[in-house]
């Protein structure tokens, strides 16, 4: 029912007030920008944030300290949002254990780094080493993601080589060659 009163409002405006419409859309798209990229700008910090709490426990358990000590010690270095999800995972260690806890753990973030830790810990692996290749992974995946980033970058540059910087050499280099070519064919300009 609303959709439709909408759809004629936003009609009636653009009919009316063109001016006014653009730049209402304008300001939609600038706060959706500004929306897309502070949710980006998150995303990033949680996931250094996971490496972070991933290089921490890795010290730990090198020093032999126990695994619920390691994890509070982690969600401590942290941000707020990888810190919550180990919040929730200590306080599922305390009534069920910390093997349960690891495996049954929620978090959308730290699940990949933490259902390692429960595989290890349930088939007697060293946890280091789980850790480790944890790291390592992450290592390779943000390695190829700064690669594609890499790769598209010579692509997005033709779009401002094409149309500002090209057409100002070809102003400065061949237009010389131009006007004297036209001053040698018709004269001198009055």
């Amino acid at each position: 029912m609303m959709a439709p009163v909408v759809i004629g409002l936003a009609i009636a405006i653009l009919v009316r007030y063109p001016q006014l419409f653009l730049f209402v859309v304008g300001a939609a798209f600038i706060f959706w920008a500004r929306k897309s990229r502070s949710r980006r700008r998150v995303e990033v910090e949680a996931t250094t944030d996971v490496i972070v709490c991933a290089r921490t426990m890795l010290v730990g358990l090198a020093a032999g300290l126990p695994l619920a000590t390691i994890l509070d010690l982690a969600s401590t270095q942290v941000g707020e949002v990888v810190g919550a999800e180990l919040s929730r995972v200590m306080r599922s260690a305390r009534r069920h254990g910390v093997a349960a806890a690891l495996a049954v753990s929620e978090g959308r973030l730290t699940r990949p780094l933490l259902s390692r830790l429960a595989l290890a810990q349930a088939s007697g692996a060293p946890m280091t080493d789980a850790v480790a290749a944890f790291l390592n992974e992450s290592r390779a995946t943000r390695r190829t993601q700064a690669l594609e980033k890499v790769r598209r970058l010579p692509v997005a540059l033709m779009v401002p080589l094409g149309l500002l910087i090209l057409p100002g050499f070809v102003v400065l280099f061949v237009g010389p060659i131009v006007l004297g070519s036209l001053v040698d064919l018709f004269g001198a300009v009055p």
